[in-house]
C-alpha cells in the first residue's frame, strides 16, 4: 500500500523512517488512491499528515515481512507504458553494457541541460531494454565499479518507480523519475533466476581474423553440452574446459572460459 505526506511533513518522516525497517502506523487517512505516479495497484493509499505517530518495531516481526516489493513489466509489454504515468514501471535485467554520462536538453519553465547515463538490460528470452538515467541518479552510477564486477559475474539490476516513454531514433525507454531507485544484486527470488543465466564469451575465427562473441542460454547449451546446472554443481574455473571437452570428444571441441567468464 502507498502511502503520501504533504510536503510541509516530508523532512520530518525522512528523518522517521528508513527503509529496511519496520514500523507501526496510526492516526492517518486512507483515501483513494491517486490518478498518478503509484508504486503499487491497491485502489486505496495512507495518507499522513500531523497527527500521524510512527513506532518502530524491533522485536523480530521484521522477519516475516519482505523489505522489497516490485511489480515488474515483461520486456514485451514496455511499450503499452509509453507515457502512461498511471503507475510507475519497474524492470529487471542483466546488465551488458553501460554508456559515458551524456547531457540532454531538457525543455519547459526551466530549460537547461540534463546529465544522463543508459544503461543496456536483457531479460530471461534475451530481449533488450534501454534505461536511461538522469540527473545524481545517473551521475552518482558506479559505472566502473559495476563493469569490473561484471567481469566475474553477471550483474542483475532492478529499476523502480521508472516511466517509459518513446525517443524517435532510439526506441522505447524505461527513464528514470523523482521517485526512482536502482538495486544491484538483490537478495530475491528474481535476481537469482536471471543470475543462473547460461553466458559463455566465445572466438570465432575465420580467414579474415578473429572476433570476439557473446552466447546466452539455450545455443550454448546445445553448443557445449552441458548444463549451467551441471558445471556450477561440480566444477569451477580450469576444471569447466575439461568438462567441456569431454562431451565433445568425438566433435573436436574445446571451449574453455577466459578471464571473467560467468556461467
Amino acid at each position: 500500500m502507498q502511502a503520501r505526506a504533504p510536503p510541509s511533513y516530508m523532512k520530518r518522516f525522512q528523518r522517521q523512517l528508513v527503509e529496511g525497517k519496520v514500523y507501526a502506523l496510526s492516526n492517518f487517512m486512507v483515501w483513494t488512491k491517486m490518478k498518478c505516479y503509484m508504486a503499487c495497484r491497491n485502489g486505496l493509499m495512507i495518507y499522513m499528515g500531523g497527527q500521524t505517530v510512527v513506532d518502530e518495531i524491533s522485536d523480530g516481526t521484521d522477519s516475516s515481512i519482505p523489505l522489497h516489493s516490485f511489480e515488474f513489466v515483461d520486456f514485451g509489454n514496455v511499450p503499452s507504458r509509453n507515457r502512461d504515468n498511471s503507475l510507475f514501471t519497474d524492470v529487471i535485467g542483466q546488465i551488458v553494457s553501460i554508456e559515458e554520462e551524456g547531457q540532454a536538453w531538457k525543455s519547459g519553465e526551466a530549460s537547461r541541460n540534463i546529465s544522463f547515463r543508459n544503461l543496456h538490460l536483457r531479460d530471461l528470452r534475451g530481449r533488450p531494454m534501454l534505461v536511461t538515467l538522469y540527473g545524481d541518479l545517473g551521475r552518482n552510477f558506479d559505472a566502473e565499479k559495476v563493469v569490473k564486477q561484471g567481469r566475474e559475474v553477471s550483474i542483475v539490476a532492478v529499476f523502480a518507480g521508472m516511466l517509459v516513454q518513446l525517443y524517435n531514433g532510439i526506441g522505447f525507454t524505461v527513464r528514470s523519475t523523482s521517485a526512482s531507485k536502482y538495486y544491484l544484486d538483490l537478495d530475491i527470488l528474481e535476481v537469482q533466476e536471471l543470475r543462473t543465466r547460461y553466458k559463455l564469451d566465445a572466438v570465432m575465427q575465420d580467414a579474415t581474423g578473429t572476433m570476439n562473441i557473446m552466447i546466452f542460454d539455450k545455443p550454448v547449451k546445445k553448443l557445449v553440452g552441458v548444463s549451467a546446472e551441471e558445471l556450477v554443481e561440480d566444477t569451477a574455473g580450469e576444471q569447466i574446459s575439461a568438462v567441456i571437452s569431454s562431451h565433445h570428444q568425438s566433435r573436436a571441441l574445446l571451449v574453455g572460459p577466459t578471464e571473467g567468464d560467468s556461467w
